[in-house]
């Protein structure tokens, strides 16, 4: 195993791999992998040093594996995944979640990785125990914990940290400039189609069964999406109290959408793989109880969206073909209400 030193530096900024970094007692050059800025100077969280770049890496978080898939380098194990698919010709040996009952860390250890990446959550436990055996350990985040971005934002600064580690070659830069490409041109897209949404307002749920709902906060992944594209929460208020008490940590009592004008409500269905399981969860959801779903308005008028487990939590740049995705359904909405309209003033 590769000889490796986690320093943390008390004032840091993104340094491009393969670095020249001052310490203490030396000049030390080899592959940095820096933490994001929520993490730099957090106990635990040490940036990863190595002699050279890691050949055998182990991605227990989905978060990172496209990027460093993208990027070329050697994944031997990723972590089980219903939010997003992996790359079909992806050479890794798929393991349980590092949360999961059934979690095996001397298969971990066993596999002799010179870099494993392991949510920032579970770096304590299981994170401290692949250190103690030796192992370059790193934290990586669901969202920023300083509250300063939100998950779009983050998901872009946590893809550009990981893209400037593993940019090693002048084939790794161009591809890691590529990556960030796709950002750019996601937000020169959302300039272009957020006229057309501004000012629509909607709730998005969560269906973790055809009768257990939870309503998605403006905070979280699917209310970033939509707040990026003009869209407001119809329950969106200053006071975080307020937003709580409608179901944003608990089952939601369905009487509570009934009756409220908004132009869309949005299905996010757990464990849903694909958009076609997504539109069944969310029927089955409304064939629980068809009387009071009727009487919801968008429901009623025809105007919901069901999406997959993806919009509760996105990984890494799978966050920008999720919001591409998006876009693409409720720009076809918007084209199938003007042949609608068109259709209805020639039959007048």
């Amino acid at each position: 195993m590769k000889k490796f030193f986690a320093l943390t530096l008390a004032a840091c900024t993104l340094c491009p791999a393969f670095a020249t970094v001052a310490s203490e007692d030396n000049e030390y050059q080899g592959f940095v992998l820096q933490h994001t800025h929520d993490l730099q100077g957090v106990e635990g969280y040490d940036d990863i040093y190595l002699d050279e770049m890691p050949q055998k890496i182990v991605a227990l978080s989905t978060y990172p594996v496209r990027t460093i898939y993208e990027m070329g380098a050697n994944l031997i194990a990723v972590p089980v995944t219903t939010t997003m698919t992996y790359p079909e010709d992806l050479d890794a040996i798929v393991v349980p979640s590092v949360n999961s009952s059934n979690y095996d860390v001397e298969l971990i250890v066993a596999m002799e990785p010179d870099l494993v990446i392991i949510a920032a959550t579970a770096m304590s436990v299981h994170g401290q125990t692949l250190k103690d055996a030796g192992i370059p350990v790193y934290g990586i985040g669901m969202s920023d914990t300083t509250g300063q971005m939100n998950v779009y934002e983050y998901m872009k600064h946590q893809t550009e940290v990981l893209t400037q580690a593993f940019a090693v070659t002048d084939e790794a830069k161009i591809k890691a400039d590529e990556i960030m490409d796709t950002f750019a041109q996601l937000e020169e897209r959302i300039d272009e189609v957020k006229p057309l949404f501004e000012d629509k307002t909607y709730v998005a749920l969560s269906v973790a069964s055809a009768t257990d709902y939870y309503l998605q906060g403006p905070n979280g992944t699917i209310g970033t999406m939509l707040s990026m594209l003009g869209w407001t929460d119809v329950f969106a208020t200053d006071d975080e109290a307020e937003y709580i008490a409608h179901g944003m940590t608990g089952i939601l009592n369905l009487e509570e959408i009934v009756g409220i004008d908004m132009d869309k409500i949005f299905f996010l269905t757990s464990g849903a793989a694909t958009l076609e399981e997504a539109a069944q969860m969310a029927q089955d959801a409304k064939d629980s109880n068809p009387l009071v779903w009727n009487e919801v308005v968008p429901v009623k008028q025809g105007n919901e969206v069901a999406l997959t487990s993806s919009y509760i939590v996105s990984a890494g740049i799978q966050i920008v073909d999720s919001i591409n995705s998006l876009i693409d359904i409720l720009v076809e909405d918007i084209v199938l209400e003007d042949i609608l309209s068109q259709d209805i003033l020639l039959q007048d």
